[in-house]
């Protein structure tokens, strides 16, 4: 009995939305590009996003894996990013739609 419980619980965490640790509060999402969006949730659940006047929505495969991408958006921000799904949502703050620069190997870089 305390086996199958256990099982209960656990089915319903995984039905929650989540998200990578990639998406975090303080991040900047690449500006005048569509911008991917990925996580997990229940199988059949819908999720949306949205970020300001931008939103999207799709529904997780069998698996509870879920894509979906926001269009292009231009410079701006401080803005809000919701995920939200029928069992719980998730809001990142202060998030910045700008130029995303990955730079590495060099140890005079400042």
């Amino acid at each position: 009995v305390l086996t199958g419980f256990m099982l209960f619980l656990s089915i319903g965490l995984i039905a929650q939305v989540s998200l990578p640790n990639i998406f975090t509060d303080n991040m900047v999402l690449q500006r005048d590009m569509p911008v991917t969006v990925w996580g997990k949730a229940g199988k059949g659940e819908k999720v949306t996003v949205s970020v300001d006047k931008w939103k999207t929505s799709v529904k997780a495969n069998a698996r509870g894996e879920w894509k979906t991408t926001l269009p292009s958006m231009p410079y701006g921000g401080p803005y809000s990013m919701e995920v939200a799904g029928s069992k719980n949502e998730i809001i990142y703050q202060n998030v910045l739609i700008g130029d995303v620069w990955l730079c590495s190997g060099q140890s005079n870089m400042e």
